[in-house]
C-alpha cells in the first residue's frame, strides 16, 4: 500500500507526465506532504507517527515540519498565481 502512494503521489506531482502534464494554467499546485512526512523519500512510511507508531497519522512534530514547508509553499503559490494573472492581464 504505501509503495502505491508513493507512486501516486509522484504522479500527481509530476509536471511533466503527471496528472498536470499539458496543463498551461497556474492555478494548480502539488503540495507532497506524504513525500514530506516521510523524510522525502527516506521511507514508504510516516517518519512522524502517533501513539509509538501505531498511528500513522502525524504527530505535532511531523504537523510542525509540515507546516513549516506548507506555509512558504503557499506564499510562493499565490504568489505564481498573481503573476500569472498580472502578466495575462497586459497582453
Amino acid at each position: 500500500m504505501a509503495e502505491r502512494a508513493r507512486r501516486f503521489n509522484n504522479w500527481l506531482k509530476d509536471a511533466e507526465k503527471g496528472c498536470l502534464a499539458g496543463y498551461e494554467g497556474k492555478n494548480v499546485v502539488v503540495f507532497d506532504d506524504y513525500d514530506l512526512l516521510t523524510g522525502k523519500g527516506e521511507s514508504n512510511h510516516a517518519l512522524y507517527p502517533t501513539r509509538g507508531g501505531a498511528d500513522s497519522h502525524p504527530s505535532a512534530e511531523g504537523n510542525s515540519i509540515a507546516t513549516r514547508e506548507f506555509v512558504p509553499f503557499l506564499n510562493r503559490a499565490v504568489t505564481r498565481f498573481v503573476e500569472s494573472r498580472r502578466t495575462a492581464g497586459s497582453h
